[in-house]
């Protein structure tokens, strides 16, 4: 369980705690930005468990390197792009990356429609849902700016893009998806992907375990 003590730190101060090999400052540090890691991953690959394996290594990177980071404020940055490396060095070792550039994808290609008023229980899955069959490129910086709210200056530098990239592809990523959606989206955004309970609690611990051996 988290300590509550260190739950008000400033992230530079828990990196201090978390040199000193301090468990509990660890544990907020890497609950505080599981939520962060788990969307960012979510954006190169629509299989949760894959999602959850990148979480896990970008955090163990990030702790094993610690002592390089600069700060004193930037640490969310800094993770991302670990984050981001991490996911795309996956995607290079099982042939799975594909590039989409950034060309208009027909729109035959998402065939998924909604004709009718969705159920509240239902509206998260099919945004889900919708949102997992945009391309890669469309797909990790959508969620960074409209799910999690990052704006593009934050989103380009996550993701190793120029900004004027992040606002073509975020503009084209929504064109993609239909208006139903965008209009769900809007009350509902903040929610999709989330990343709490037993899944925050496994990372937190596979992670703290894995560096605990080092």
């Amino acid at each position: 369980m988290t300590d509550n003590t260190f739950t008000s730190y400033s992230d530079l101060a828990l990196i201090e705690l978390t040199l000193a090999r301090n468990n509990q400052a660890a544990e907020v540090l890497i609950r505080r930005y599981n939520q962060l890691l788990f969307r960012i991953a979510r954006g190169f690959t629509n299989n949760t468990d894959d999602a959850m394996d990148i979480v896990q290594e970008a955090h163990l990177r990030a702790l094993q390197n610690l002592s390089t980071f600069r700060g004193p404020t930037g640490y969310a940055g800094w993770l991302s792009v670990i984050t981001r490396n991490v996911a795309l060095n996956r995607l290079r070792s099982e042939q799975r990356l594909e590039y989409y550039g950034d060309r208009e994808i027909p729109s035959d290609q998402f065939h998924q429609s909604v004709s009718e008023p969705v159920m509240n229980q239902n509206i998260l899955q099919l945004l889900e849902n919708e949102i997992d069959q945009l391309p890669l490129n469309y797909r990790s910086v959508f969620i960074l700016r409209c799910v999690q709210g990052l704006s593009s200056s934050e989103t380009a530098h996550s993701l190793g893009l120029d900004v004027t990239v992040v606002k073509t592809r975020y503009r084209r990523a929504r064109m993609q998806l239909q208006s139903q959606i965008r209009i769900h989206m809007e009350k509902e955004s903040m929610s999709l992907y989330e990343f709490a309970g037993d899944r925050c609690d496994t990372i937190t611990h596979h992670v703290l375990a894995e560096w605990n051996k080092q």
